[in-house]
């Protein structure tokens, strides 16, 4: 190949293969599981997908309603392990959603809101300016967010499929976790405040 070519040795490691067959939910639990309670914690975390046209990327993030992708799965688990927690933090969790079709970043929860800008703040990080937030309570009405998104994503055909998305999805959650004020050790003491995404 072209490094050969050249004379570089390169090698390439993988975290994890798995063989034809291995469902969603060993997927999820393998790669996925982590990172969302990761993300409980305070710390920001991202699950990507990446390959060739057809080759399983959607089902795998998002399944169906028999095989549940990734997507689903961390949803499920996110709010599992707040209904957990919720005797001694307070969570908001907020949902956006965008797409990357033409290198132009639309706002797939408000499509009026087109051609969106990417700005960088200290104490923000990257954002996309202008994108619609929307606060999220439970799984369905998680879910439901997403399937408003998925219905404004660009579709086309392509050789290898018919319905493609010809569009990259990027599913954003946002957690905030504050430790509620009764639990506080003193009258005065610090109340913690984490913000993370997923």
């Amino acid at each position: 190949g072209v490094f050969d070519s050249i004379g570089m040795d390169v090698k390439f490691a993988y975290d994890h293969v798995f063989p034809a067959g291995f469902g969603n939910d060993g997927v999820y639990e393998t790669v996925g599981s982590s990172i969302v309670k990761s993300a409980l914690d305070g710390i920001n975390g991202t699950i990507f997908a990446y390959g060739v046209t057809s080759s399983g990327k959607t089902h795998t993030m998002m399944g169906d309603d028999m095989t549940p992708g990734i997507v689903p799965h961390a949803i499920a688990e996110m709010f599992r392990l707040i209904e957990k927690s919720i005797k001694r933090k307070i969570f908001v969790i907020k949902m956006s959603m965008i797409e990357i079709y033409n290198e132009v970043v639309n706002d797939l929860l408000d499509p009026t809101n087109t051609n969106l800008r990417l700005r960088e703040e200290n104490r923000k990080g990257v954002y996309v300016e202008g994108l619609r937030e929307e606060r999220v309570d439970t799984v369905d009405s998680a879910l439901r967010v997403i399937a408003m998104g998925n219905e404004h994503r660009k579709i086309g055909a392509t050789a290898f499929n018919e319905g493609s998305s010809r569009s990259h999805t990027v599913i954003k959650v946002s957690i905030e976790a504050s430790d509620r004020p009764e639990f506080a050790t003193t009258p005065n003491a610090h109340i913690g405040r984490t913000l993370s995404s997923l």
